[in-house]
């Protein structure tokens, strides 16, 4: 159980470091010391689930501003 609850407060960290959220400050919000929050971020792991979600964003913003360029 605790090895699924760090594995989803790690998704959640990604998330947070993708969309600019200071590390210290996820870590102060979710009860997890900012020392292990910023071990965390350094995993391979967790860099490549902010690297997705990074991509996912892009590619949101890519599709939205190509629907209202195709609609002008």
């Amino acid at each position: 159980m605790e090895k699924e609850v760090r594995r989803q407060k790690k998704i959640n960290l990604a998330a947070a470091v993708a969309e600019g959220e200071s590390i210290a400050e996820w870590a102060r919000e979710n009860g997890v010391p900012v020392r292990t929050a910023q071990r965390w971020a350094q995993d391979r792991y967790v860099r490549r689930e902010v690297e997705a979600c990074r991509r996912r964003a892009l590619n949101q913003a890519v599709g939205r501003l190509t629907g209202m360029a195709m609609n002008s």
